[in-house]
């Protein structure tokens, strides 16, 4: 009895492993693989070899699935931070203003933060890096759709984001563009409890999708 209980816990932690390593959707039992999709809109990054890039993120216009327990209606970003922050502030007075304060900061610090350790990472052999400084070429990062994700113990779906890419020169023009969406995040077991590890994670995972697209060119 206890072999087979053994057996079956050893089952059940290794789905519940993929499912947080690969972006399983549904849960942490769930079936359905989120897979990020990258497009070309125009240009060519070829030149981009070698090259630092300054990064900046904009999230004008994003919309969000709409808070509750997974994938819910699009509404605008600012409408999604009022209504969860409202909720949250009914609960307890204060505490939804903190986690909107937090929201922002995240945008500012962290996924900038763990875009550009994975972009480096990945450029290091060719020289390659992102960084907040300035730069010959400006890759604009415009994320137009958030799908926060949940954790509730048990069950869990990741984070999802659909980010425009797009590098120009010093004249603005631009070099190339690219269309990333469903680009998932998810940590392993535990780690993704909190909203900002999950979309850092989705994060991370965008700069390793675009970095493989424009490198496949060179």
């Amino acid at each position: 009895m206890k072999k087979t209980f053994g057996s079956l816990l050893l089952t059940v932690m290794v789905v519940i492993s993929a499912s947080a390593q690969f972006g399983m959707m549904g849960g942490a039992v769930g079936t359905q693989i989120v897979v990020a999709k990258v497009k070309l809109l125009e240009g060519d990054p070829s030149s981009l070899k070698g090259k630092k890039v300054k990064t900046v993120f904009t999230f004008t216009d994003a919309l969000v699935s709409k808070y509750k327990v997974g994938f819910g209606k699009k509404i605008p970003e600012s409408q999604f931070i009022d209504d969860k922050k409202a909720k949250i502030n009914d609960k307890e007075p204060g505490k939804g203003d903190a986690w909107a304060a937090k929201w922002e900061a995240d945008k500012v610090n962290l996924y900038p933060n763990a875009f550009q350790v994975k972009y480096n990472e990945m450029g290091k052999e060719t020289g390659s890096s992102a960084t907040s400084e300035d730069a010959e070429i400006t890759l604009t990062l415009h994320t137009n759709y958030i799908e926060p994700g949940y954790f509730i113990g048990i069950d869990k779906t990741p984070a999802i984001i659909n980010v425009e890419c797009t590098f120009t020169d010093k004249s603005g023009a631009v070099i190339a563009k690219y269309l990333i969406s469903n680009c998932p995040g998810q940590a392993f077991g535990f780690g993704d409890v909190d909203t900002g590890a999950r979309m850092s994670e989705a994060y991370e995972k965008l700069a390793k999708e675009i970095f493989k697209a424009i490198s496949k060119k060179w």
